[in-house]
């Protein structure tokens, strides 16, 4: 019986208390028909990586109406795109954080063509991969798209 109980008591020890020991998925959104996740504004901080963003004053939680927005203006500026270039950006995975930059908010998206695991729960960074692989600046005041990268392949 005691060796039952110690082995129990071992087994217990590794099933986590709480929440905070598990991963939590960021909240999930569709937003024509991308499966997307927003950051969370205490999560963002990790933007900086991301187009060069220097000046972030702080972060922001942009709901659904402003993200089917953004995508509206990523739609216009992906026309100006060749095919077959063209085509990844319209499709994807969306990651979405809302940051204030120099005073004025606007929406980072970080896209890809294909699923990796743990990406509703931290950022996905790709170097290079082509065209399935881009990240753009929403200007909420413009409703335009600010920056557009599309990755390049190695």
């Amino acid at each position: 019986m005691r060796r039952f109980l110690g082995l129990f008591m071992l087994f217990l020890s590794l099933i986590p208390l709480s929440a905070s020991a598990v991963e939590q998925n960021w909240p999930a959104v569709t937003v024509d028909d991308h499966l997307g996740v927003v950051v969370p504004r205490d999560e963002a901080d990790g933007l900086w990586m991301f187009m060069s963003l220097d000046d972030i004053d702080g972060y922001w939680l942009p709901g659904v109406s402003w993200l089917e927005k953004a995508e509206e203006a990523v739609t216009v500026a992906a026309s100006a795109i060749p095919d077959p270039a063209r085509q990844p950006i319209l499709g994807g995975y969306r990651q979405y954080a809302g940051v204030v930059v120099n005073g004025e908010r606007k929406i980072f998206i970080n896209s890809f063509c294909k699923e990796f695991g743990g990406w509703r729960s931290q950022y996905i960074l790709v170097m290079d991969g082509g065209p399935c692989f881009w990240s753009a600046l929403y200007d909420v005041t413009t409703g335009e798209i600010e920056r557009l990268y599309v990755n390049g392949s190695a």
